[in-house]
């Protein structure tokens, strides 16, 4: 995909580097085509490749490039990792989980809760200290609901200990 993407040439005539240009993409479609994949196959394919392409060019291109190109200066994979930081679950919770016998019934209850973690972990102590008097009593608000329905999960499962 990058020998495709240096082949082409986009709008201002330069190395179609962020593969935008209609000849990128007629090019691309072409191999897709040659090499009978199904749509489904195509699509997953495709998104794993761009990703890769996407990282590749980090290596590759000097951050003036990217600018000039409008790409962002982090590739994919690390904006991936800037977004999953600080979801980061501990070790032993992470170990329990993984561990646990399960059902898919079961395992769905399990991953959920620990995405429902994974996103409340998220939220910075930064960004609240950001929030307007109002924007503070509705977080208060939402906070309230989540505390409440971890308490009836709680007592679902351990109805004996409080």
């Amino acid at each position: 995909m990058i020998a495709l993407r240096m082949r082409s040439t986009d709008s201002e005539g330069r190395t179609d580097f962020a593969g935008r240009s209609r000849e990128y993409r007629d090019r691309l479609s072409e191999v897709f085509r040659r090499v009978n994949l199904s749509p489904a196959d195509r699509a997953n394919i495709g998104s794993v490749a761009r990703r890769t392409v996407g990282n590749l060019l980090r290596e590759v291109l000097s951050p003036e490039d990217l600018t000039r190109y409008g790409l962002l200066a982090d590739g994919p994979s690390e904006r991936m990792r800037k977004t999953r930081h600080g979801t980061h679950l501990p070790a032993r919770l992470t170990a329990v989980i993984r561990t646990t016998a399960t059902t898919d019934l079961t395992a769905d209850v399990l991953r959920m809760a620990q995405g429902a973690l994974g996103i409340v972990s998220r939220i910075a102590p930064e960004a609240v200290q950001a929030l307007t008097a109002n924007e503070k009593t509705t977080l208060a608000t939402l906070a309230g609901h989540i505390e409440d329905r971890a308490y009836e999960l709680r007592m679902l499962v351990t109805p004996d200990e409080d």
